[in-house]
């Protein structure tokens, strides 16, 4: 009886395998990449202006002249798709920010104020929480109206006590350590305390919950934009974008599909991106 010999894998082979496995995380680390310099500087792939009106190019299909199409007013989507990079990412980043701030400051206040400032806290976050952030966003506008600043505004009002909660609960758990404990029977003043030894073990959870978030608070900015309730016309944002193209998907799909790809991979790429984040401070943690 012969024997059967299996030949293990060659080097190249690996290799391919590798690169077949990581192909996804390329394609969206490139995107992330594309998405920056589009936000920094978007002169360097296209000197045409995202408002500039062609009306004998309306609905052209995409081309080498035309990467993307052109909409229903002859304008060039992909410039269009490049310039709303700038402002749908900075309305997303401007949100989490602001929220994250002032969600920590009230969380803090919650944390180390006292049991009424504590109740009324947790009262007033549970009943915000209850409530979708998209749906609180859209109470909010309601209120305020549409716009750039409102939508901020709104978004911000949505996912603050999501922060605040987060804040709130890992201030607790410090406050009760026995190095804080510690210090204040050493007298370090109270301040001193919250600086050296709260705030440091507050920020980890915090960073890591807003990397993640970045990507859900683009989706909710273009979600109102989409809605009428962002930017107003002729602004080039990914969610009026949509809005726009909807009309057109059966004659030029191009200027609704082509905004859409863009953001579903630029998402897509941030939650990696905040995933593997989260993974590295999570090995470093173990080690």
């Amino acid at each position: 009886m012969t024997d059967v010999v299996v030949a293990s894998p060659t080097l190249p082979d690996r290799s391919v395998r590798r690169f077949v496995a990581g192909a996804p995380t390329i394609v969206l680390t490139g995107t992330l990449l594309l998405v920056v310099l589009a936000v920094t500087v978007p002169g360097i792939f296209t000197d045409v202006s995202p408002t500039a009106v062609d009306p004998s190019a309306a609905l052209a299909a995409p081309s080498g002249a035309h990467w993307f199409g052109t909409d229903q007013l002859g304008r060039d989507v992909f410039t269009r798709v490049l310039h709303g990079a700038r402002g749908s990412l900075l309305l997303g980043f401007g949100t989490v920010v602001l929220a994250v701030w002032i969600g920590s400051a009230l969380g803090l206040a919650a944390a180390l104020g006292g049991r009424l400032v504590d109740l009324v806290f947790t009262r007033v976050m549970a009943v915000m929480i209850a409530i979708p952030p998209l749906l609180l966003a859209l109470l909010v506008i309601a209120v305020l109206g549409p716009g750039s600043g409102r939508t901020m505004i709104a978004m911000v009002a949505a996912l603050t006590p999501l922060y605040g909660r987060l804040v709130r609960a890992e201030a607790m758990v410090a406050r009760r350590s026995g190095y804080v404990e510690a210090a204040r029977a050493l007298g370090v003043g109270r301040t001193a305390v919250v600086v050296r030894h709260v705030l440091p073990n507050v920020l980890g959870p915090t960073l890591a919950l807003a990397t993640v978030e970045v990507g859900s608070a683009i989706v909710y900015v273009a979600g109102l934009s989409f809605l009428g309730l962002g930017p107003r016309p002729p602004s080039p944002q990914w969610g009026l974008m949509l809005a726009e193209g909807r009309d057109y998907l059966r004659s030029a799909w191009w200027v609704g599909v082509c905004p859409g790809a863009v953001l579903a991979l630029t998402v897509l790429a941030f939650q990696a991106a905040a995933r593997r984040a989260q993974e590295r401070l999570a090995r470093r943690g173990a080690g």
